[in-house]
């Protein structure tokens, strides 16, 4: 998707305004708390809600214990949750799931998780219990944590073999510019979510945009150097889009990009898992 034209982006700033406000009242109602992810939370926080960071869908991150209820809610509003016949219940076991169809809104996506299980590991409650309500134009905004916000951008570009446009590498760089970020602790973090990796070419890639990055953040050790220098020539590979099925791709690139011994074994049994449960759901509709 082009970006808009800046009135267009301005015309969008204003309505994610007011979306913000009805999804946090059905927060609210449903007794969760809803964090904005994205540019939903960067707009008004990082770029003073002047159209500056435009967006495909508002992300949004509630309580695991009320996803399902905020999905009604949303289907009570005349947004639809995309689905595909095939794979219902590998669907519906995901960590987000996008709604749209509403005449007025942007699509919703909606989270339970941040990052793509069994790679990675980042507990969504604990996320919500250290989130901050950011100072911004419209009023405060209720995000993830600055050291969470950086986890979960360094996921998002595992999650998209590295391949996402710099939209969110500049809402990194401008959150490290404003936030007294602790490296140490971030890159502790980041190890337990098995995100070392990650985290590391998160960190060269703002100290290549001018950011004071501690060299802490982005030293590797030599497997683990090899492991990103081949998801990184995978994700510039022509011949491998063309030729690697898209699942044989995905599983190829985050196996490089995960430092957890265990999660392609998890991963090979969830997806047995699912797909069986899938194809019990076309017998038996």
């Amino acid at each position: 998707m082009s970006p808009p034209s800046p009135r267009a982006a301005l015309a969008q700033s204003l309505r994610v305004k007011q979306q913000r406000a009805e999804l946090s009242a059905i927060g609210a109602r449903l007794g969760t708390e809803v964090l904005f992810l994205k540019g939903a939370w960067a707009e008004p926080v990082l770029y003073d809600g002047r159209g500056g960071r435009w967006s495909n869908d508002i992300d949004i991150l509630v309580r695991p214990a009320h996803y399902a209820a905020f999905g009604r809610a949303l289907e009570a509003l005349g947004l639809a949750p995309r689905s595909v016949r095939t794979h219902r219940a590998t669907l519906e076991a995901q960590k987000a799931r996008l709604y749209d169809g509403h005449p007025t809104w942007l699509p919703v996506d909606l989270h339970r998780g941040l990052v793509e299980e069994p790679w990675f590991r980042l507990d969504a409650a604990a996320c919500i219990a250290r989130a901050v309500a950011y100072p911004s134009v419209d009023g405060p905004v209720l995000s993830l944590s600055p050291t969470d916000q950086l986890l979960f951008a360094a996921a998002h570009y595992a999650g998209h073999g590295l391949e996402l446009d710099e939209r969110h590498l500049e809402d990194a760089a401008r959150l490290w510019e404003r936030h007294a970020i602790d490296g140490a602790a971030l890159r502790s973090a980041a190890r337990h979510a098995g995100l070392d990796t990650m985290v590391a070419w998160l960190g060269r890639a703002l100290a290549r945009r001018g950011c004071d990055v501690p060299a802490t953040l982005t030293r590797l050790h030599r497997a683990a150097r090899l492991r990103l220098e081949l998801a990184e020539g995978l994700a510039g590979s022509r011949r491998a889009r063309a030729h690697l099925a898209e699942t044989k791709r995905r599983v190829l690139e985050l196996g490089l990009l995960s430092d957890r011994p265990s999660a392609l074994p998890r991963f090979v049994t969830r997806y047995a898992r699912l797909r069986l449960a899938d194809l019990r759901r076309l017998r038996d509709p």
